[in-house]
C-alpha cells in the first residue's frame, strides 16, 4: 500500500478532529474506536503523516516518518472484526484485541518489539 492509495491525509495536530470523526464514523468495534482515540488524545502528530482508509467493516491506519522522504520506516495498523495485524517493516503480526491494544502503544512509542523482528528475521535466513 503506498501513499497514493490511501484515502485521508492527517499530518498535523489541528487535523486530529478530522482523524476522530473517521473513526467514529467507521464501523469499527465500538471498544477498539476508544481504544484508538484515547491513543491519538496523547499521539505527537508532528512526528507522522498518517493515512487513513476505510472500507465496510476494516479500516486502515498508516504511519510514514516525516523525517524519511520514502516508505521506510512505515507503521500499519489493520483493524477488521477480530482481525488485528501491524506491519513493521514489512513483517506482519497478528494479534487478539487486548495484545493489539498493548502493542500498537508501543509501536507508536517507538518500541517496535526487536525480538520478534530478530526472530522473523532469523527465520527468514534459515529457511
Amino acid at each position: 500500500m503506498d501513499r497514493d492509495g490511501l484515502t485521508q491525509v492527517i499530518n498535523n495536530i489541528s487535523n486530529y478532529e478530522t482523524l476522530k470523526e473517521l473513526l467514529l464514523n467507521s464501523t469499527i468495534e465500538e471498544d477498539i474506536k476508544s481504544y484508538l482515540i484515547e491513543l491519538f488524545n496523547k499521539f505527537n502528530f508532528n512526528n507522522f503523516e498518517i493515512f487513513f482508509e476505510s472500507i465496510e467493516d476494516e479500516i486502515t491506519l498508516v504511519f510514514f516518518p516525516n523525517k524519511n522522504n520514502d516508505d521506510s520506516g512505515k507503521l500499519t495498523f489493520y483493524i477488521k472484526k477480530d482481525h488485528y495485524k501491524i506491519y513493521i517493516y514489512g513483517c506482519k503480526f497478528a494479534f487478539d484485541k487486548e495484545e493489539f491494544k498493548i502493542k500498537s502503544r508501543l509501536a507508536l512509542d517507538g518500541e517496535y518489539f526487536v525480538k520478534e523482528i530478530i526472530w522473523i528475521i532469523r527465520f527468514d535466513l534459515c529457511h
